[in-house]
């Protein structure tokens, strides 16, 4: 991918950082740095996203427990983002 597209996705992760604060719920404190996560460890071509999108779908379809659906559903979310910003969705 381009410096720009990298460029974007340092900003993704400047602002999950940013929302990052001690006064948070815990729980929105740990869905930004699942979503950091995901943006820094995110394939970049776009079969090998469309491929990890696909698997946290079925996931998501098998999944029997809230906490692993909040997960699964904040990664798809940073996936699909990673989509937008490929320009692809």
């Amino acid at each position: 991918m381009d410096s720009e597209f990298e460029k974007r996705i340092q900003q993704h992760i400047q602002d999950c950082e940013r929302y990052i604060r001690p006064s948070n719920n815990p729980i929105v404190n740990q869905r930004m740095k699942e979503k950091i996560a995901v943006f820094r460890s995110a394939p970049r071509d776009v079969p090998s996203l469309e491929m990890a999108i696909r698997i946290r779908k079925r996931q998501l379809k098998e999944a029997r427990i809230i906490t692993q659906t909040d997960k699964l559903v904040n990664e798809l979310e940073a996936l699909e983002r990673i989509m937008d910003l490929i320009g692809i969705r």
